[in-house]
């Protein structure tokens, strides 16, 4: 299976160095190309992707100015070329065994596969809101894109189910249907890219082993109003 990873990182050079050091940690015998985009006027993280040129194979992808979501997502799909594209972000990390999930999906054709995105590990305080932002009570039916339910569980899926910090999509459905992520819209766009890409006739599953870890932020008022904002986005999006 030939993949490339493709992360947008703006300053924000601790966490996208946890994330390189994850993937170096969990590719096995894989040999990903990881494609990092990145503001040319940050010095840091461009440093930090040149550190990691003896570990992986990285191509830096530099922009004058930083990109909405969506133009960012977009431009690194035009800089790559495997036949699959695996969107992680820069505040997410694998776990050492998350190729070795993949692998149970080699006989499971699909276009777009996704898995849940599980709270960080490094403090009480991020397991604390990942537990809320698991809840189907504050999250209603997206709680299952923050929760591992059933080991091995695969369930055909849609835009509710899938979340872009830890989406696979073959190559051949976005060449056929020309799709793109829509870069007007500062959230939700994912949401709209994936359905989409479902109407167009694309195979959509969610596995429940294939997770990364994602970083919250560290305030319930912050999470609050990101969910604020992207319900404002989606309802916007609706509208279209």
């Amino acid at each position: 299976m030939q993949f490339d990873i493709l992360i947008a990182s703006y300053g924000r050079p601790t966490l996208l160095r946890k994330c390189l050091h994850s993937i170096a940690l969990a590719k096995g015998v894989l040999s990903p190309c990881v494609y990092v985009l990145t503001q040319s006027q940050d010095a840091e993280t461009i440093e930090i992707i040149k550190n990691f040129l003896s570990e992986l194979k990285i191509k830096l992808i530099e922009t004058a100015e930083i990109l909405s979501p969506g133009a960012s997502r977009n431009l690194l799909i035009q800089n790559s070329s495997s036949e699959y594209i695996f969107f992680l972000d820069d505040d997410a990390y694998l776990p050492q065994d998350y190729f070795l999930a993949l692998e149970k999906m080699n006989n499971q054709k699909f276009d777009i596969l996704g898995g849940p995105d599980l709270a960080s590990e490094e403090s009480n305080l991020q397991k604390i809101i990942g537990y809320v932002l698991a809840s189907p009570w504050v999250m209603g039916p997206t709680s299952q894109r923050h929760c591992k339910h059933n080991e091995g569980q695969v369930i055909e899926a849609g835009e509710v189910e899938l979340t872009l910090c830890n989406l696979w999509i073959k190559r051949e459905i976005i060449s056929r249907t020309n799709i793109k992520f829509i870069e007007t819209l500062s959230r939700c766009e994912e949401n709209i890219f994936i359905d989409e890409l479902i109407m167009a006739g694309a195979r959509a599953y969610y596995f429940s082993d294939l997770f990364v870890y994602h970083r919250r932020r560290e305030s319930l008022v912050k999470v609050a109003n990101i969910q604020f904002k992207s319900g404002h986005s989606r309802g916007q999006a609706m509208k279209r």
